[in-house]
């Protein structure tokens, strides 16, 4: 600004008597402070280092001062104005929005002299957050840059950098979750920030940590594990309770499927049978911590003849495609369909595992994946064993076997591409049960923000507030706080339609089957 301190006494006088701005346009631009009135006026940036600050169109919005003098708070950024939003200001986009969209990559720091240094050192796709979050609006910023919406936040590795990457991830994670969003995480080992890294190694170094940062869920999980001792009694069980919770919010997919048993091994600490075990337990205390819709409240009645159908049809491919029965068990297990759901279906289906287990002992599933017990398992004639076994210890569902012992020619000719057909009917299966599910959070999301604009009036008239200019904004930041349940709600609901969709996307033959 060509202020020349040892002409001037401050920059407020500067202002006012050389550029000739008003005392209030210096005031409302954050530039001074004035407690009393204007013969109390101090410089608000004295004895710092000044950085202007731009918006996306490179005008100056406002300032970073950085302490001289070893005064407290290290760095200082200008107060919110008419044109300087925090959560709508990224330091330095105006330089690095064109190089975001040729690496189809933006990484976000944590401050503005971390740009400054990064892009010194050849590295122009950064940015950061005027905060210690990204805000929707700044995430939507980044993702007009990039193609595939690619993202890699590089915070400080001590607490409160590790406190402020949690606070991006909580922001962002339905939008990863719902695939419109790849963020990755990038901590520096050993180092405080990007700065002190570069120090000492060079833009290529970084770059190559940048492409392989952790995705956020594999840095959510190892942030659980970190300094805790697994054969501590309290430590494992702390762990697992963080691990139940963490992934109870994955929506059910292969996604959640390949961190069980991702942490599983890690629990086990490279025993594959506890892997196995704490797979499966894990599985059922996540089943405890999520609602899986099995009330028949939220059930159409058209779903009820379609899924029985879909039960037979199941059990019809285990008995006559004996190839595909491994398959058919572990899809029940990822997709989380504990049972049939129809009488005779179930007693079907107990019967076909009692009739197993009597050939080839506890746990044979195990035992036979990986075995030369494969082929005898697929030989068992099950159609016939089943049919004896329900004949003595049910006769009463006997004529309910006719559909699997002699099925019609529309059905046999299924067999020519059963895992396709058997792909269909357990993908419809457990879209039932997602619709369910999405049924039942619509009625709690309605009824829960009925009872958030209820609470939220109730504290209001118990706090007998006044109507002064405030007012609107603590009944704005109140409301925020009430609805965050409904929120939830809402975020599970979306989770939960992006879910049906994938599953509709398998329904219809869109993902290659491995025969």
């Amino acid at each position: 600004m060509g202020f020349a301190p040892n002409s001037w006494t401050s920059l407020y006088e500067y202002l006012l008597k050389v550029k000739g701005f008003s005392y209030e346009a210096i005031l409302n631009a954050g530039l001074i402070i004035s407690k009393d009135n204007k013969n109390k006026v101090f410089d608000r940036f004295r004895n710092r280092l000044m950085v202007p600050i731009y918006d996306s169109q490179s005008r100056v919005v406002g300032f970073t001062g950085r302490t001289l003098d070893g005064s407290n708070p290290k760095y200082l950024n200008s107060p919110e104005t008419d044109v300087f939003e925090k959560g709508k200001i990224l330091y330095g986009f105006d330089k690095a929005s064109s190089n975001i969209r040729k690496k189809d990559l933006a990484i976000v720091v944590e401050g503005n002299f971390d740009v400054i240094s990064l892009h010194a050192k050849g590295i122009n796709n950064c940015v950061a957050a005027q905060g210690s979050s990204l805000s929707k609006y700044q995430i939507s910023q980044l993702c007009r840059c990039t193609d595939n919406k690619n993202i890699v936040i590089n915070f400080d590795s001590d607490n409160a950098g590790i406190s402020a990457t949690k606070r991006i991830i909580a922001e962002v994670e339905s939008l990863s979750l719902n695939q419109q969003i790849n963020l990755k995480i990038l901590q520096l080992s050993g180092f405080k920030d990007p700065d002190e890294y570069l120090n000492q190694n060079s833009a290529v170094d970084y770059f190559n940590l940048i492409d392989n940062a952790s995705f956020w869920i594999d840095w959510e999980l190892d942030q659980i594990f970190l300094n805790k001792d697994l054969s501590k009694v309290e430590n494992f069980q702390s762990v697992v309770t963080a691990l139940v919770k963490f992934l109870s919010k994955l929506p059910q997919s292969a996604t959640r499927t390949h961190y069980l048993q991702k942490v599983s091994e890690r629990l086990s600490m490279g025993q594959a049978r506890l892997a196995i075990k704490f797979e499966e337990d894990l599985r059922k205390q996540i089943k405890g911590f999520r609602w899986h819709g099995r009330s028949q409240k939220f059930e159409l009645p058209n779903e009820v003849n379609q899924r029985e159908k879909n039960e037979s049809e199941i059990i019809f491919y285990y008995l006559h495609s004996p190839n595909l029965r491994i398959f058919i068990r572990d899809e029940l297990i990822n997709r989380e369909i504990e049972c049939f759901s129809v009488d005779h279906h179930k007693i079907i289906w107990d019967s076909i595992s009692k009739v197993e287990e009597l050939n080839f002992g506890d746990n044979y599933l195990n035992k036979i994946r990986d075995s030369k017990l494969k082929n005898e398992f697929f030989d068992l004639n099950l159609l016939k064993l089943v049919t004896d076994s329900i004949s003595i210890s049910h006769p009463e569902i006997i004529n309910k076997l006719s559909f699997f012992i002699n099925p019609n020619e529309i059905l046999l000719a299924t067999l020519t591409n059963s895992k396709r057909n058997l792909l269909g009917n357990l993908s419809l299966l457990e879209r039932y049960k997602s619709l369910k599910r999405c049924r039942h959070l619509i009625e709690s999301w309605s009824s829960q923000r009925l009872n958030t604009l209820e609470n939220c009036i109730s504290i209001l008239i118990d706090r007998n507030s006044s109507q002064t200019s405030d007012s609107s904004i603590e009944i704005d930041d109140l409301f925020k706080d009430l609805n965050s349940d409904a929120l939830k709600f809402q975020n599970l609901y979306y989770l939960e339609r992006q879910h049906i969709f994938s599953l509709d996307k398998q329904r219809c033959g869109k993902y290659a089957l491995n025969n």
